[in-house]
């Protein structure tokens, strides 16, 4: 479960923005929202929420955030496997706007909550270098310092070591392999891992399969209904609900020649599951997705998914991620849910994570948004409101709508497109400059 998450010194984020997903003790409103969860060797259970929502304008800075997670998560998972040493770090880049942030690392930290126990773990980095990284656990309550690692500059490859001699497992000799297979620009966290180290696998395990982004690719659902982890039929229901008239969906293989789809399908599907589907080309065969309607005349006719209209397409692509968090218990982020889906799809969509009936093993979802009809009092929490907005340096600055004084009267979509808390688009002079 994630508690919050934070982000220094990447693109448009100059100073450390941080998300929490801790529900406040101030909001009283939608308590089914909130995850009251144990926390070990702690005398009060914590209370955490199933949602939040982003808002703000344009170039903001809401995909930046979402965009850290994504890089965060996307490191840790393939950086010591995929990379080599001294191989640049892609997707990394600082705050581009200041002489002091430009030569400085990116960093990245996340606190969660895994079998009862918390995590914070983060790391800094540029595109050469990792230049920090830590781990901080609470199995007893209090805080233990794992290990820390830390560059020793100006060189570029010695790195200051401290392991807890209490609490971190592992001989001399395993601590030195461990350390020696660290590449500079890779994570002890993952070499450890890779190389035997179980006590960290809850923290690698955890970034790797608990923390979900939605893929721009439809191959997260194909995964989940050809291995048929999730049921067909809740697929079929959930992609059906934005166009009734789809009464069945059909996946098979063809040639590759005869899908003009397919390569641009691939190149946008996440590293791993690419690889998963491109052990199933070694036949030069590809994935074909069949939506079937009937005609006037009871006919079944068939239509490919790229003639499916935006809304259909999105959601059979959000299908197999989001149906997956909800069984598991995991976090799902997506930029702009609202993508091509009316408004009261994606309500129903929220009212998932909401449900406790449905949501039984506490998923969260973090997502941004434009569509001002979902900044409703009866369907979020003020603390599950979050707004972006750049400041006069082009600093993007990120901020609850708890940081407000709210009436019980307040409409909050109207009190945000007045300006009332910031975060909208300003137009000065009008959209096209005239005499």
């Amino acid at each position: 479960m994630l508690i919050e998450f934070s982000v220094t010194n990447f693109r448009s984020i100059r100073c450390k923005q941080t998300l929490s997903m801790v529900a406040s003790a101030s909001c009283k409103e939608h308590e089914r929202h909130v995850i009251v969860s144990p926390v070990r060797k702690t005398p009060k259970q914590s209370r955490f929420l199933t949602s939040a929502v982003i808002y703000g304008p344009n170039a903001g800075g809401k995909s930046n955030l979402l965009k850290a997670l994504a890089f965060m998560q996307d490191f840790v998972v393939t950086s010591q496997q995929q990379m080599q040493i001294y191989e640049k770090i892609e997707d990394i880049a600082p705050f581009l706007f200041s002489r002091d942030t430009k030569p400085q690392p990116s960093e990245f930290e996340v606190l969660f909550l895994e079998n009862d126990i918390r995590y914070r773990y983060g790391f800094s980095a540029d595109k050469d270098i990792v230049y920090s990284e830590w781990l901080i656990a609470y199995p007893e309550g209090k805080p233990q310092q794992w290990f820390k690692r830390k560059l020793i500059l100006p060189k570029k490859d010695v790195y200051q070591w401290s392991f807890s001699q209490t609490n971190f497992k592992g001989g001399k000799i395993e601590l030195e392999s461990w350390k020696r297979n660290t590449r500079p620009n890779g994570l002890f966290l993952a070499a450890a891992v890779q190389n035997g180290n179980e006590q960290l696998l809850p923290v690698f395990a955890w970034l790797q399969k608990k923390v979900l982004q939605l893929p721009n690719s439809f191959f997260s659902t194909i995964k989940q209904w050809r291995g048929q982890k999730i049921d067909k039929q809740k697929i079929l229901d959930f992609t059906s609900s934005a166009d009734p008239s789809i009464r069945n969906i059909k996946i098979d293989t063809v040639n590759v020649v005869n899908h003009q789809h397919f390569r641009k399908m691939l190149s946008k599907a996440p590293l791993a599951i690419r690889e998963e589907i491109l052990r199933d080309q070694a036949n030069n065969k590809a994935i074909n997705i069949k939506c079937a309607h009937f005609d006037d005349d009871q006919q079944e006719v068939q239509l490919d998914i790229e003639d499916e209209s935006d809304g259909t397409q999105n959601m059979f692509r959000m299908a197999g991620p989001l149906l997956s968090v909800l069984e598991e218990g995991s976090v799902l982020f997506i930029d702009e849910l609202d993508k091509s889906l009316h408004p009261e799809l994606v309500r129903e969509i929220i009212a998932l994570f909401h449900n406790q009936n449905i949501n039984k093993k506490s998923a969260q979802l973090i997502f941004s948004t434009h569509d001002t009809s979902l900044l409703d009092k009866n369907i979020f929490r003020r603390d599950q409101i979050w707004f972006v907005e750049k400041d006069s340096e082009n600093a993007s600055k990120l901020y609850p709508l708890t940081d407000f004084e709210v009436r019980k009267d307040d409409i909050f979509s109207k009190n945000y497109l007045r300006g009332r808390y910031g975060a909208i688009p300003y137009f000065e002079g009008g959209l096209i400059r005239h005499e």
